[in-house]
């Protein structure tokens, strides 16, 4: 009988301070499962990360912590990643759980900054090498 034991990878459990790379770049550890006295860790191939998500739970159940998890795993992979967090919790976390080859690839952009504000606007068209498609 297979039983989960944890939802929380052990590479990056929120009380780890030095952050390992995972062992298979092309797997995102998302827990672990114990089969008759063997634990292994297990997770999703990048290749099906690539289709929808849908995380589902209760307040306190572990959605936020799978996120940071999966995005520092991503990180750390080389990957780029897009957050939007509306609190700034799990922003804040992954932001101390940089590793510091990857500080000079950080953008960090807060919309309610008013110290710093960042302005564009994404309906202006571009031409030519300034356009994204």
């Amino acid at each position: 009988m297979n039983t989960i034991t944890t939802t929380t990878p052990s590479p990056f459990a929120k009380n780890d301070i030095n952050l390992p790379v995972p062992i298979r770049p092309d797997i995102c550890y998302i827990g672990r499962v114990s089969d008759r006295g063997v634990t292994k860790e297990y997770g999703i191939l990048q290749d099906d990360r690539r289709r929808h998500m849908y995380i589902l739970g209760k307040s306190g159940m572990g959605k936020s912590t799978l996120l940071e998890n999966m995005i520092l795993q991503d990180i750390y992979n080389g990957h780029g990643v897009c957050f939007i967090d509306p609190h700034g919790d799990s922003s804040h976390y992954i932001l101390d759980h940089i590793p510091s080859w990857r500080t000079n690839d950080v953008v960090y952009f807060n919309p309610g900054d008013m110290e710093y504000p960042i302005g564009f606007n994404m309906l202006e068209a571009q031409r030519g090498e300034q356009a994204f498609g």
